[in-house]
């Protein structure tokens, strides 16, 4: 199942969309990372922008956009949706694009008693990317 973006807009190629014109399966076989925000921060902004475009490298996949653009989209995608905490996730396989995503970080709670958790058995197909 590919993943659905939460709140009212998404980044498509540098663009803010409504989540109504999303269309999931143009995600399917592409690069992605997965970012999250705090206080509206993007953590680890270029540490991430620089894995993504080196898993675009391994891929065969071109980022027709600079690093410095990215920021501004997502920077861009954070205000207009008026997030401060959550995770945003930025795939390209053709088209750039840039959306939040449901999350869930463990609370007190969890820590004391622990969380289910399941085993995915699975291959990928290009493991460094």
């Amino acid at each position: 199942m590919a993943p659905f973006p939460i709140h009212k807009y998404f980044i498509f190629n540098g663009q803010l969309q409504p989540v109504s014109s999303f269309i999931p399966s143009e995600n399917e076989g592409g690069i992605y990372e997965v970012l999250r925000v705090v206080n509206g921060v993007p953590l680890f902004l270029n540490e991430h922008l620089s894995r993504f475009n080196y898993s675009a490298g391994l891929a065969g996949r071109e980022i027709r956009y600079s690093c410095t653009q990215i920021q501004s989209y997502l920077n861009q995608l954070i205000a207009k949706n008026e997030v401060n905490e959550g995770n945003i996730l930025l795939s390209c396989k053709t088209n750039l694009k840039a959306f939040f995503i449901s999350h869930k970080y463990p609370d007190a709670r969890d820590y004391v008693r622990g969380v289910n958790c399941g085993l995915l058995f699975a291959e990928r197909v290009n493991p460094n990317a």
